[in-house]
């Protein structure tokens, strides 16, 4: 008789498998578009391009960061310089000012009283001035921009060079820097050097100390500008505008409504 011995009971197989948890991507919150931050600018020297003469800074959104700011942003800038200027005391930073917001003195009064307390912070504050179209206002301006270099900050006049600017303004506002506009470059590079456009360099010099050639973004560039001291470039090839600089000690920077909040 042949005997059978049962198969041993197979494992019964479970009704569900236990599922691997859940994965979840991690995406960064969106800035709102609507916040706008610093950035900075570097003015470099043309014949040591690891010496800046200051940062030059604008308002970027943080949503599009390589992107200019439709509205100049008025008081709020300055108010916002003058916080990363107390926050860093080795800097020098410098932004745009409109005639007529310097024409209008109203506001101005805490940002003048904190300049001529501190001196050392006055120094180190660069206002660009481009010339308006409205005589009577560009006086009213240059009258508080005396008054600013009174306190210690230096004067820049913005976009010489282009259409608007005249030789009296310089003359009028005596000013510690001159930054030649884009223009400048555009025309030596269709004249293949500064041959046509030196007269500019040279009447630039006997009125400032110091001249900002801007928009210097090609390489070729440097070879129609004269390398002496006092010459300082920007553009892309001294650095583009950024949020974030390694000088920085907190940033980005946001442009608060009130001088000194800082995120």
């Amino acid at each position: 008789m042949q005997v059978t011995h049962p198969s041993p009971a197979q494992p019964a197989l479970p009704l569900s498998f236990p599922l691997p948890p859940p994965v979840y991507a991690v995406t960064p919150a969106m800035p709102d578009p609507d916040v706008r931050a610093l950035a900075f600018q570097p003015i470099s020297s043309l014949l040591d391009g690891t010496r800046n003469l200051y940062q030059s800074v604008t308002a970027r959104l943080l949503a599009s960061p390589d992107d200019d700011v439709p509205d100049a942003p008025g008081l709020p800038l300055v108010q916002a310089v003058m916080a990363v200027l107390r926050d860093h005391p080795w800097i020098s930073l410098g932004c745009a000012v409109s005639p007529d917001m310097l024409a209008d003195e109203a506001g101005w009064g805490p940002l003048l009283d904190e300049l001529r307390a501190d001196n050392q912070l006055a120094r180190r504050l660069v206002i660009e001035l481009a010339q308006g179209d409205d005589r009577r206002e560009t006086r009213q301006a240059l009258g508080l921009a005396g008054r600013l270099r009174g306190l210690g900050c230096l004067l820049a006049i913005d976009d010489f060079g282009a259409a608007g600017g005249t030789v009296d303004f310089l003359l009028d506002a005596r000013p510690d820097i001159v930054r030649i506009a884009p223009a400048y470059l555009h025309r030596a590079r269709r004249l293949h050097g500064v041959g046509g456009t030196s007269g500019l360099l040279r009447l630039c010099r006997r009125l400032a100390p110091a001249i900002v050639i801007q928009g210097v973004d090609d390489p070729a560039d440097l070879l129609r500008l004269p390398r002496e001291a006092g010459v300082w470039i920007q553009g892309v090839l001294a650095g583009l505008p950024a949020l974030h600089s390694p000088w920085l000690r907190h940033s980005p920077w946001r442009l608060a409504a009130c001088a000194g909040e800082r995120h």
